[in-house]
């Protein structure tokens, strides 16, 4: 179990910027598909143009959204990081999956686990060769 206590201010100010943007793109997708087939039914009809640039229509979203997303985030990050500390942080509970997660960590209350010492590389012996012995005669002078 893990306790989340604080978040980086302009870390979470710039991830809120990028997801503000993001929505920016969807929603700036869709606000310019609309304005191009309001603008088409409306000129034909009546014959007023509305039309508007799509491209700025599709742009200022991402650029709103961004921009008011960090700087939401720059504002919003130091009263999440004081409702933290009152709140004495939030629990929540993190899973390894496959092998790039880390290694499991044994919990501090267990004895570690004795390893053996590693076994040394002991080079063989080399006998010295025994002395040469005298060749004993049989004959006696």
């Amino acid at each position: 179990m893990y306790r989340l206590k604080k978040f980086g201010v302009m870390r979470m100010a710039i991830v809120s910027g990028l997801y503000g943007a993001m929505l920016g793109v969807i929603f700036g997708a869709i606000a310019a598909i609309v304005m191009s087939v309001i603008s088409v039914g409306a000129s034909n009809i009546y014959g007023i143009n509305i039309s508007g640039s799509p491209l700025g229509t599709f742009f200022f979203p991402i650029l709103f959204y961004g921009v008011g997303g960090f700087l939401g985030g720059l504002i919003l990050t130091p009263l999440l990081n004081l409702a933290l500390k009152m709140g004495k942080g939030i629990d929540f509970e993190l899973e390894a999956v496959g092998p790039k997660g880390p290694a499991p960590q044994q919990p501090a209350t267990q004895k570690p686990v004795p390893q053996k010492p590693a076994l040394k590389a002991q080079a063989p012996k080399i006998q010295k060769p025994a002395p040469p012995q005298q060749p004993v005669s049989e004959y006696k002078h």
